[in-house]
């Protein structure tokens, strides 16, 4: 249950944007934001989890007309090519510090799919599906 959960106080100690380009010449940058991380004693440890928020941005070199807000149904039954490659520019770890304990952890975004679509945004870039996983390194110390 969520009550038996204690919010754990951090101190953002560094929060990178990555960055991609896509096939296509366009450019994706992505920052993983950290929100809360909980812990809940289990026999032997404690079992943590982490509330976080991805804040993504696409850059296009084709200037466009503007288009406009769509449905996320709209988005999704709007892809034209599927799982595009791309390479990354910059990645980094960010890092964390549990005040409680002063352990550190580190979190990485990668990137595991990118979908383009025939939509253009309000800002005249293409529209994007992008699928995301955080990965984590290092663990927090058992808390007494």
């Amino acid at each position: 249950m969520l009550k038996d959960f204690e919010n754990l106080d951090f101190e953002v100690l560094k929060e990178d944007w990555n960055e991609y380009e896509i096939e296509n010449g366009d450019k994706l940058k992505v920052k993983f934001v950290m929100v809360k991380i909980v812990r809940k004693k289990i026999p032997g440890g404690y079992n943590f989890g982490f509330n976080s928020n991805n804040v993504i941005g696409i850059f296009s070199p084709k200037i466009r007309d503007p288009g406009k807000p769509y449905s996320p149904d709209e988005i999704f039954k709007s892809i034209v090519n599927s799982d595009m490659k791309w390479k990354p520019i910059k990645e980094a770890w960010n890092k964390y510090l549990i005040k409680k304990d002063k352990s550190i952890v580190e979190v990485k975004i990668v990137i595991t799919e990118i979908d383009k679509t025939d939509k253009i945004d309000e800002y005249g870039d293409p529209h994007y599906l992008i699928r995301l996983e955080p990965v984590f390194k290092g663990e927090p110390k058992k808390l007494r």
